[in-house]
């Protein structure tokens, strides 16, 4: 068999293109199998995200669920669909159509006095008067109990306490602030004193949930859920003057 220039230039263009040819994509679609567990009693049964909302919250980052994390397998402790909504974000299409997103809910608020901290002391038998206070901001911050996306927490914690009727946070986009007291610590005596502190603090509670459309038409289904709590910053500080300098901890 005799071969021609050609036809040996022929052949190698054929190899070489199917040299460059891209491999073909074998990587598995995440919600290609349709194997979530979904909530029983949440497919679509008036509880989903309210329409007009959910579409403006489109998340474009790089993943799936940047702004509030991924808690497959886990479960809110609150009915779904109780509380009121508060917003949507980490709307994602996959590959094969589907799509999700995550609801943000509040249910609840409390308020609590965080653990007392020891400030200083004073030695009231080297004085004659015996007068003391904090003559510092102590440090107080906004606390998640999850994971929120770095950037965007201020405002999401602004769009909490839209709903949940809060004042005490109106200072600052800062995630620590300093708060102090003009309030004193007087004694009597010659003893040897401490002074300690403890924050008055607003918990919110709440739920997120991750929501899909399968296009099955058995409408939009839970697939999982994660109970939530932020602690606002403090608006005041309480200033506790029963303590000796001898004290490991606040006295009751």
């Amino acid at each position: 068999m005799q071969f021609t220039i050609q036809t040996i230039a022929a052949v190698a263009a054929l190899l070489s293109a199917a040299a460059a040819a891209p491999a073909p994509n074998t990587s598995p679609n995440p919600l290609s199998r349709r194997d979530l567990i979904v909530l029983p009693g949440t497919t679509d049964q008036g509880e989903s995200t309210p329409a007009g909302k959910r579409g403006v919250a489109a998340n474009t980052k790089r993943g799936a669920t940047d702004v509030y994390g991924d808690y497959s397998g886990q479960w809110s402790s609150y009915t779904d669909g109780s509380g009121t909504y508060v917003n949507t974000k980490d709307v994602h299409r996959y590959a094969s159509g589907d799509k999700c997103w995550t609801d943000l809910w509040y249910v609840s608020s409390s308020y609590k006095d965080t653990d007392w901290a020891r400030q200083g002391s004073i030695d009231c038998g080297t004085t004659s008067e015996c007068e003391m206070g904090i003559d510092k901001g102590i440090e107080t911050c906004n606390e998640w109990s999850i994971a929120i996306e770095a950037g965007v927490e201020f405002n999401i914690l602004k769009d909490v306490l839209s709903v949940s009727g809060s004042v005490t946070t109106t200072y600052g986009e800062s995630r620590c602030e300093s708060v102090t007291t003009k309030s004193t610590c007087k004694w009597d005596d010659k003893s040897c004193h401490a002074i300690w502190s403890s924050q008055k603090v607003k918990v919110n509670h709440g739920y997120i949930r991750r929501r899909c459309d399968f296009h099955d038409g058995k409408g939009d289904q839970t697939v999982w859920s994660k109970d939530w709590d932020v602690q606002e910053k403090a608006a005041e500080l309480h200033l506790g003057c029963k303590a000796a300098c001898a004290d490991g901890s606040y006295p009751a």
